[in-house]
């Protein structure tokens, strides 16, 4: 590589970055044709490439004789800074190369005379305080909203005082702070900033050298791809790394495109900014731009107020959404408002407890992690108590959301990183080491924790088995199959995954069936609605609106039990017919006391004040005459203060 010119890009030599930059632009450059699209990565022996990928054939020749001399390139959609350029930067701008990033990181500005400005009361670019421009400044000084805080927390003004001198800040300075310097520091800062000040020094053209718009692709010798566990191969950091660069430029062509403003589109060229330096960390020409929470956020818990979405119709209610094994022959199944404890050899429901507003992930060292929204809940099975404050140390990441973008963050580093493809936490599925996720919609590919992709979610178009109710395992006929697709398997999803190390490979709930690397192994007869392995993958357990198996996949699946879930349904939501509250009731009545055991017992003018809107929407209390009809109803539950037993149906 190193005799290609190209190969100067990733280094911190200026001449050679130079160089490479004026080779890109040359007429004759091979590599321009060649522009590099997002692209899946051949996970799997066999697998064809993209052509305009990362491992197109057409640009970097054959697998099984890839051309060490084919280049590509990348296009990003605004310039940005190569780090081994910012001290020729700092040197024609007479800044220093802190400076310079300060202003490329929308941290700082130039003003008229070359300066580099920070907004008052900010401690400077090398201050112990480190936020961009449009954040600025923290905790912004509103005196009704000083004063509020001040009521409920009497230290507040002393620790707030606290916490700016430890930061450097001017606290007095932020107060008589009348912003006017916003529209300069908007229209000077960035590497639009550094390049509109270059170029009245050095030209257009010549300032336009030291800034970054095309960024070279290697051949794939110099970026092998790496096996992980579960039989796959992954990008790994040398093409993991241009795959991310490639995806931040595409995204932020959509964001210029669809008009974002000013901070929208700072922030995703800041995105950019990063991924690039990641990638030349990758080749060991910059440091990796790594980026941490300021704090970890407290564990949450369950809500007693209707969320939106609001439950459609009474089914929702009542079906499972996740399950988890919680030890040998235990389980804990998850309802919309509550989740119950199952004893999967006899059916008892030892104990249930509320979990409305939340979903059940994975049990992990005696805590049940549930995911709502950003936050992170846990239940300590032992105790039977949701933990508050802290979040357990068996935890091992949770969540922040931060323009519209989610990101996981490592409990025991707070490192930060971007949580593509899925955006809303309660829509994915972690294996039972909480290692590995995907998305609950079965599209794109197995994650592990940090982002990197393990294993595409595509499935072979394939005949399977069915396990039928009795534990026999045969086809279906064509008919069986032509209503298996219509009703149970009509609904495409993934509802749990796991590494199975014994079998060096991924298995997962996904399509009606239980799949073991792209390969179905089976499928079921009913909608799958929740599904969980055990830690080892031998075991998993699936469930439907009506039914309950526990499997056993090696060496060969089998049924081990069933149970029918009508008597928990008939918990939920009370007897069939015409005078069942319609469900927005009952949704609101479940949220607040988890099941329809307490609600006979409760007073009908507290019912009667229960808001039956999401917290979305306006205040809908329910109201005397529904109250009373939900009272009644609830009533009719048998066994009012008995949990059901789960028994094997008829």
């Amino acid at each position: 590589m190193r005799s290609n010119p190209l190969a100067g890009f990733f280094t911190a030599d200026a001449a050679a970055i130079l160089g490479a930059q004026d080779r890109l632009a040359a007429a004759d450059e091979p590599a321009r044709a060649r522009v590099v699209r997002p692209s899946p990565v051949p996970f799997l022996p066999g697998m064809r490439a993209a052509p305009e990928g990362l491992w197109s054939e057409p640009y970097f020749g054959p697998v099984e004789a890839r051309d060490p001399a084919a280049w590509g390139v990348i296009e990003l959609p605004r310039p940005v800074v190569h780090p081994g350029l910012v001290p020729a930067i700092a040197g024609v701008l007479g800044l220093r190369a802190s400076e310079v990033w300060a202003v490329a990181e929308v941290r700082a500005w130039i003003d008229a005379e070359g300066r580099v400005r920070t907004p008052p009361g900010h401690p400077g670019v090398d201050g112990p305080y480190d936020t961009w421009l449009h954040e600025w400044p923290p905790h912004r000084f509103n005196e009704a909203m000083f004063r509020l805080e001040a009521e409920g927390d009497p230290t507040y003004g002393t620790r707030l005082a606290q916490w700016y001198a430890e930061k450097g800040i001017d606290a007095e300075a932020v107060v008589r702070d009348d912003e006017s310097w916003r529209d300069e520091a908007n229209a000077n800062t960035g590497p639009a900033g550094l390049l509109g000040r270059l170029s009245a020094r050095l030209g257009e053209e010549a300032a336009g050298r030291l800034f970054v718009r095309h960024v070279p692709v290697p051949p794939v010798p110099e970026r092998p791809l790496e096996r992980r566990p579960g039989g796959v191969f992954v990008a790994g950091a040398r093409s993991g790394s241009l795959a991310a660069l490639i995806d931040e430029a595409v995204y932020m062509q959509r964001m210029i495109e669809a008009s974002p403003g000013l901070i929208g589109e700072h922030y995703h060229l800041l995105l950019v900014q990063r991924a690039l330096r990641s990638v030349l960390a990758a080749w060991g020409a910059a440091e990796a731009p790594e980026t941490f929470a300021a704090a970890l956020p407290e564990a949450g818990g369950p809500t007693e107020v209707p969320l939106w979405p609001l439950p459609e119709t009474h089914a929702e209610l009542a079906t499972p959404r996740t399950l988890a094994f919680v030890g040998p022959g235990r389980a804990v199944l998850d309802l919309r408002t509550a989740s119950f404890e199952v004893d999967l050899t006899t059916g008892a429901l030892a104990r249930w407890w509320p979990s409305a507003g939340l979903t059940l992930m994975t049990w992990l060292e005696g805590h049940l992690i549930y995911f709502g929204g950003p936050a992170v809940s846990c239940f300590e099975l032992a105790r039977g108590r949701w933990t508050r404050g802290a979040l357990p140390a068996c935890v091992p990441y949770t969540f922040e959301e931060v323009e519209k973008l989610t990101f996981v963050i490592e409990t025991a580093t707070r490192r930060r990183h971007r949580l593509t493809v899925v955006a809303e936490t309660v829509d994915l599925r972690v294996s039972p080491c909480a290692r590995y996720r995907a998305s609950r919609a079965g599209e794109g590919a197995v994650f592990r924790f940090d982002g990197e992709p393990q294993l595409p979610l595509e499935l072979e178009s394939e005949s399977a088995p069915v396990m039928w109710p009795e534990g026999q395992l045969r086809e279906p006929s064509e008919r069986e199959s032509s209503r298996l697709e219509e009703t149970a398997w009509c609904d495409a999803g993934l509802h749990a995954l796991v590494l199975c190390e014994a079998r060096d490979a991924f298995r997962r709930v996904q399509d009606g069936g239980v799949v073991e690397g792209t390969r179905v192994l089976f499928r079921v007869p009913f909608a799958i609605s929740a599904a969980a392995f055990d830690p080892a993958g031998g075991e998993v357990l699936l469930a439907g609106e009506a039914e309950l198996w526990h499997v056993a996949l090696d060496p060969e699946p089998r049924l081990l039990t069933r149970f029918d879930l009508r008597p928990l349904r008939a918990m939920m939501l009370g007897p069939e017919g015409r005078a069942r509250p319609r469900a927005d009731a009952l949704n609101a009545a479940l949220c607040r006391h988890g099941t329809l055991l307490g609600v006979g017992d409760v007073d009908e003018a507290e019912l009667a004040r229960l808001d039956t809107a999401s917290t979305f929407d306006e205040a809908k209390p329910l109201g005397l005459r529904r109250a009373r009809t939900l009272a009644a109803h609830a009533q009719q539950v048998e066994q009012a203060h008995e949990l059901p037993r789960l028994r094997v149906p008829k």
